[in-house]
């Protein structure tokens, strides 16, 4: 049997997984701040 071990929980492969999913959220959340300003100031103009 060839010697294979399996990978831990800590692997670079989760961290980079878990590094996206954090861009990602934070990219999203800037998006609907924008938005909401973007919206607060066409209120505003009203």
């Amino acid at each position: 049997m060839s010697h294979s071990e399996p990978s831990p929980p800590d692997d670079p492969e989760h961290r980079s997984l878990r590094g996206t999913i954090v861009a990602v959220a934070l990219m999203g959340a800037f998006f609907v701040a924008c938005w909401l300003g973007i919206y607060a100031l066409l209120l505003d103009r009203r």
